[in-house]
């Protein structure tokens, strides 16, 4: 599922990672695009804490679970 979500947003899986960890703050255009992937608010990718964003995956990857 990550992979798919990697895809969709085209985003390598280490910026995504540090994007995940707090590392990084995304730009807009990637904020964009990770929150099309993961049906997520875009202001999370750019502005929330490592917090936000991991709830925010894992909150994702429950609702595919369950389709």
């Amino acid at each position: 599922m990550i992979k798919t979500i990697l895809k969709k947003a085209d985003v390598s899986r280490r910026h995504f990672n540090y994007l995940l960890n707090g590392d990084r703050n995304a730009t807009a255009s990637t904020a964009k695009r990770i929150a099309r992937a993961t049906d997520s608010p875009k202001e999370i990718w750019v502005f929330g804490t490592s917090r936000q964003r991991k709830l925010a995956l894992k909150k994702f990857l429950a609702q595919e679970g369950q389709k």
